[in-house]
């Protein structure tokens, strides 16, 4: 399995001080955080896994997960995963 950290573009600023976290690919997806855990820029939120090419992506912000829009299974491309309200400091 190759595996790589997913880019910075995948993070979508959105209204209200959140930011969405969005699939890079279609594929079967493990989600490894709750709503209201605190997250920092570096935290893995999950994984995205296809022809053995599996996504390691990070929450990118330093926040709170609101909302956990994905389940363990299966994702399209640029589906919302994750919304994270964004701490101001």
């Amino acid at each position: 399995i190759i595996s790589e950290e997913a880019p910075v573009e995948d993070l979508k600023p959105f209204i209200g001080g959140l930011t969405e976290i969005v699939s890079p690919m279609p594929g079967r997806c493990e989600v490894m955080v709750k709503v209201g855990d605190q997250v920092l820029e570096s935290s893995i939120i999950c994984t995205v896994e296809a022809m053995k090419m599996q996504i390691t992506l990070t929450a990118g912000v330093k926040g709170r997960v609101q909302e956990v829009l994905a389940c363990d299974g299966i994702v399209s491309n640029q589906q919302v995963l994750f919304r994270i309200q964004r701490e101001c400091n």
